[in-house]
């Protein structure tokens, strides 16, 4: 669910039920991610773990322009047990991404 679109956090409630609704049945559920086109905060984080999603993908460049800020974030999506995913096009975006505690990596523009 992208998170730029309009109604964002209303659909991304919308579809995490919807998938939960097929926990038990063949095929069960899939995992939510939530993209934001940006930086995401914390409270975004959490408010994406509250209605359900598994994981928030961000660009690649906000690993190498914030660095700090994205371990600190990387850790509290750990404590909500929500995936982090970058969006990579470089190896720069890469390693930053890694040195912040990125595990899950989605490249773009290959």
């Amino acid at each position: 669910v992208d998170s730029g679109a309009a109604g964002a956090p209303r659909d991304l409630a919308r579809v995490c039920a919807e998938q939960e609704s097929a926990r038990g049945n063949f095929p069960g559920p899939v995992p939510v991610i939530r993209r934001f086109p940006s930086t995401l905060l914390p409270l975004q984080a959490a408010e994406a773990a509250s209605v359900g999603a598994k994981a928030v993908a961000i660009p690649g460049a906000s690993f190498v322009a914030e660095a700090e800020a994205m371990g600190l974030l990387c850790a509290a999506c750990a404590a909500l047990d929500l995936e982090m995913v970058a969006e990579v096009s470089d190896g720069a975006e890469i390693d930053a991404a890694f040195e912040a505690g990125v595990r899950v990596f989605c490249i773009r523009g290959v």
